[in-house]
Formats: structure tokens, C-alpha cells, sequence
């Protein structure tokens, strides 16, 4: 399994440049490749198997089920509080699958804590610092909420970890903000945190989009520069992050006052499936989408309540088939990629909006994997309306040689949407995922 510290390289990204403007390629340039399942393995999902009111209450009929169905490798929950829990947790990984551990917001004694995770550390990747703790008024830590408390929790948990034989590889993610910023009258939470980048090995952040707007924007206006503040120089993840169907979620009153119509699933799905990419694009190791299953009446789930699969469900697990290279060895308790350095592939782009983004990737057998995205706004929040925007016509031009080429839509079908034979072609870009598998003849 990759770690999850693992440095990414992102060499393959496009330059930015003003919004709006236009880019174009004169000629096939050599561009460094990414090995493609390094993308597979940053998708993670949330959890709440101890819902059991819920549809997370039908773990063999749904949850485990749903899991398989994606293909995802991870997911984030709770730490363990009682046998039927961990019971689960083991049995996913099993089946491949890690988890993340989220620590309550009531600590009896920070050794108790620690012998808890000691006990659960065959199924945890990596522990998280309390959820939120400026939202949620439930933490406390020593008589202090948020942010004393919160600083005091992290820096003796850390070191608790750290020193502890056992748990000192475990990965400490840093605590979450609900509002990092001082936007719409609140504090500015994050300076109120301050540095806490000595007690965590990468930084968080939950990145949600309160008016419906496409990912790259937010995250990279908003939700990376807040959320480095509190880790500067931290490698970072995202342990929380989507977009709801539904209006009813518990939280009216704050960062969703303007979402008064809810999103279609199919625009969720191309929002979804391009927040992962934009993600990876912008260097987050890991990304936890918001949430497996719909627990309530806000709809955030990949799959509806009874387990069915919404559009981006069946957009992740076409991405993960079409790209996964990695096979789970049980006995190893690891999944096994080959052990390959990535090549540059020459090729060139045409003429395009700057919102078209692009990622190139490559398995060990050779072949590329170009992924080209058209990033624009898809809700009409006033209107409650879904809005389509023309796919972008786009020359591909390769460099010297005799290739195929194969085009997918990830979030439409695993199978093949076109076929060429050429180092020249047309190609047209939506407003969701298109991955061009390029190959020698």
C-alpha cells in the first residue's frame, strides 16, 4: 500500500493563469507522468457505522456491499467504542479496506485513549484530532473547549502517539475547523488556533461549497490558504467534502443559508468526480468524500438510503477500474502495485479555457492516462437549476510514433466512448471527467 506520506509528484499540472483567460501548446512537449494509482489511492469515504437507526445499520446488506462497489481503499469513522464496531472495521479490512479514526470530543484520560487505539491499531491508517471543535460546543479537553482546549488536546496527544512503541508510524491528522475564516460575521478561528503544526503530521481541512460553486476555485481561494495556516508546511488532507441533494441537514442557520434548492444527482456527480480530481490537482493526499450512504433527509450520500447507487458512485467505481493497478494481498494485509518510474509522454493541447485542468498518469505496463476536466459552475442557485456548458473542443497532438487511443467517461460507462489511430486528434471536453488512454501501437 502507498503510504499515506508518501510526496506526491505533481509535475504533470497544467500552468494556471488569470480566470477566464485562454492556453494554448505550439508543440509536443515531454510532460512527467504520475503512476496512476497514486489517484486511486487518495479517495476515501466517509462512514457512520454507528448509525444504526440508519442504512449504516445494514452492514452486510448495504454498507459492506456499497464499499465493495467502489472500490475505494479507505474510509474515515469513528475510533472504535464497542466489539460490533471493530468487528466491522476488521472485517473491511479484510476486504482491503483501512480506516481512518476520528477521536471523540469527550476524553476520559489521555492513557485511556491511547490503550483504546492500541487495541483497534490493526485496522487504523492514521487517527484524526477531534472533529470541529470550534462548531461543536460536546469537546472539551481538561475543562477548555475551543481553542485552548483544542491546542492542549493536540499537543499531549501527539506526543502521547509519538512515544508510544506501538502507534509512533501512525499518521496524526490535525483537528478540523467548521470556519477557519472570518467570513460571514464569524471569527477568525483558524488565528485564534494559531500554529499547530508540531502536533500533527499533516494538516485538514473540510471542504464544502455553500453556494454551489465548481471545486477549484473554493479550494484554492479559500479552503487551502485558511486551513495552512494552522499546519503551515504540513502536507494536507481532506477528511470531510461534497455537496448534499437534500435540504434537511441539522445545520440550517449556517454555512448553508443560500443552498435553498438542493443539487440534482447528476450534477453532483460531475461536481463529486472532478472535487477529486481538483483535490489531487492541488496537492491534498487524500480526499474523503461526504458520505457513503444518505443517513438523513440531506442526501449527501454516494448511494441513496437503500443502497443503489447514485451517478457518482458509478462514476468512482468506473474511475477506480479503469486506473487501479493495485491488487489487495490478504495474507500481507497490503495492496500490491508494480514498482515502476513513471515516463513523460510528449504531447501537446490546443487552444482552451483556463478552466479546462488536466492530470496525466501512466501504469507500468507503459500506457498513459491524460485527464482533462472542464471546471465551470454547473447550479443555478437562484433558479435551483441545473446549468451545461458545451464540451470544449481540444486538439491532442502526440509526438513521434504510432498510437492508439482510447477515451472513457467515467461518470457514463467503463467502457470505451471512441477509438483512434492517429498522433493528431479532435477531441471535446465536458464539464465532468474525460480520461484518454493513449498507448503504443
Amino acid at each position: 500500500m502507498t503510504p499515506l506520506l508518501l510526496r506526491l509528484s505533481l509535475c504533470a499540472l497544467l500552468t494556471l493563469t488569470p480566470w477566464g483567460a485562454a492556453v494554448a501548446t505550439a508543440r509536443p512537449t515531454p510532460v512527467q507522468a504520475i503512476r496512476a494509482d497514486l489517484l486511486i489511492d487518495s479517495i476515501g469515504v466517509n462512514t457512520h457505522l454507528d448509525y444504526g437507526d440508519s442504512a449504516y445499520g445494514r452492514y452486510m446488506q448495504i454498507v459492506r456491499p456499497s464499499l465493495k462497489y467502489l472500490g475505494v481503499r479507505h474510509i474515515r469513522d469513528g475510533l472504535a467504542d464497542d466489539q460490533f464496531l471493530l468487528r466491522s472495521y476488521r472485517d473491511l479490512r479484510r476486504h482491503g479496506i483501512g480506516v481512518t479514526g476520528l477521536v471523540p470530543y469527550q476524553v476520559g484520560s489521555m492513557p485511556g485513549l491511547i490503550r483504546s487505539i492500541r487495541g483497534q491499531r490493526d485496522v487504523l491508517e492514521a487517527v484524526e484530532g477531534p472533529n470541529e471543535t470550534d462548531l461543536f460546543t460536546q469537546f472539551s479537553y481538561r475543562g477548555q473547549k475551543f481553542p485552548q482546549g483544542t491546542r492542549a488536546f493536540m499537543k499531549e496527544f501527539y506526543a502521547a502517539v509519538k512515544r508510544d512503541p506501538l502507534l509512533a508510524g501512525l499518521p496524526v491528522l490535525q483537528t478540523t475547523l467548521a470556519f477557519p475564516g472570518a467570513a460571514a460575521g464569524n471569527t477568525d478561528r483558524a488565528g485564534l488556533l494559531g500554529d499547530l503544526s508540531a502536533f500533527a503530521d499533516l494538516g485538514n481541512s473540510h471542504n464544502y461549497f455553500s453556494f454551489g460553486e465548481p471545486p477549484s476555485q473554493v479550494i484554492r481561494d479559500e479552503h487551502l490558504p485558511l486551513n495552512t495556516r494552522i499546519t503551515p508546511g504540513k502536507p494536507m488532507v481532506s477528511t470531510e467534502g461534497g455537496y448534499q441533494m437534500g435540504l434537511g441537514d441539522g445545520y440550517r442557520g449556517s454555512w448553508n443559508d443560500n443552498l435553498e434548492a438542493p443539487f440534482s444527482e447528476d450534477i453532483h456527480g460531475r461536481y463529486l468526480l472532478r472535487y477529486v480530481l481538483e483535490q489531487y490537482r492541488l496537492g491534498y493526499r487524500r480526499s474523503f468524500l461526504y458520505e457513503l450512504l444518505d443517513s438523513d433527509e440531506a442526501q449527501w450520500g454516494l448511494f441513496r438510503a437503500d443502497g443503489t447507487p447514485r451517478p457518482a458512485a458509478t462514476g468512482i467505481r468506473n474511475l477506480v477500474g479503469i486506473l487501479n493497478e493495485a491488487r489487495w494481498d490478504a495474507s500481507g494485509r497490503r495492496w500490491v502495485s508494480p514498482e515502476f518510474t513513471p515516463g513523460r509522454l510528449e504531447y501537446a493541447l490546443g487552444r482552451r479555457p483556463e478552466t479546462l485542468h488536466s492530470l496525466l498518469f501512466q501504469k507500468s505496463g507503459g500506457t498513459f492516462y491524460l485527464l482533462l476536466w472542464n471546471d465551470v459552475l454547473n447550479w443555478n442557485i437562484g433558479a435551483g437549476k441545473p446549468v451545461y456548458t458545451r464540451p470544449v473542443p481540444l486538439e491532442l497532438r502526440l509526438g513521434p510514433g504510432a498510437w492508439r487511443i482510447w477515451t472513457f467517461l467515467p461518470l457514463q460507462s467503463a467502457a470505451p466512448t471512441a477509438v483512434f489511430r492517429s498522433r493528431r486528434v479532435q477531441l471535446s471536453v465536458p464539464d465532468q471527467p474525460l480520461i484518454v488512454e493513449i498507448g503504443s501501437e
